[in-house]
């Protein structure tokens, strides 16, 4: 008799790409699911500590008057200037990474999670398989349109990350998202179905 052995499993790709729909439909389907950037959001509301490194590092231009943190803003430098990305991940990630740890060990079966810059940030070992979702770029850049990103910060982000067909080549499974939702559903469900 084999034993079921629960599986880490990273759900990466480039912005536009479909992870969140993705990640969504891996949860309705009764996964744990967890997202690197809802950890970082919430961490932002509730851990001072990392707020105070993120202000000591970046200063007071990334913060509202009210004293919380203007994404927008710090998104802004970092896309522009991968040093100060690199930065704030060394702030983060190791944070990050602690909550993902914990919630994985209690889990008892698969958990995923969505981790954008998972081969940019050089994350892939920490995971027991990549799952890469890809889309044509002229997909993700209309996709992208719509959340109301300017054609000007479209480009710095998709620039930012390594290119899809790099990041397919060091996946373990690649799932194209150039159709409908209920084709990604199809695909994520064959891909769960081989898991077991």
């Amino acid at each position: 008799m084999s034993r079921f052995k629960p599986l880490r499993i990273a759900v990466t790709g480039g912005i536009g790409s479909g992870k969140s729909a993705a990640l969504g439909m891996l949860k309705k389907m009764g996964h744990k699911v967890l997202s690197a950037d809802g950890i970082y959001r919430k961490l932002l509301l509730t851990d001072q500590g990392m707020r105070n490194e993120i202000r000591s590092v970046f200063g007071c231009a990334v913060f509202h008057k009210n004293g919380r943190l203007d994404r927008s803003r710090l998104a802004k430098v970092v896309f522009a200037d991968p040093a100060m990305r690199r930065k704030l991940n060394g702030i983060t990630h190791p944070k990050i990474e602690n909550i993902i740890s914990g919630t994985a060990k209690g889990s008892g079966g698969h958990v995923f999670v969505e981790v954008p810059l998972l081969y940019e940030e050089k994350l892939e070992n920490r995971y027991d398989m990549v799952l890469l979702i890809t889309a044509k770029k002229n997909i993700r850049i209309k996709r992208l349109r719509k959340r109301g990103l300017s054609p000007g910060m479209i480009k710095k982000r998709i620039e930012s990350q390594l290119g899809e067909d790099r990041k397919a080549a060091l996946a373990d499974r690649v799932i194209e998202n150039n159709k409908t939702i209920g084709d990604l559903k199809k695909s994520l469900e064959s891909f769960v179905g081989r898991l077991r």
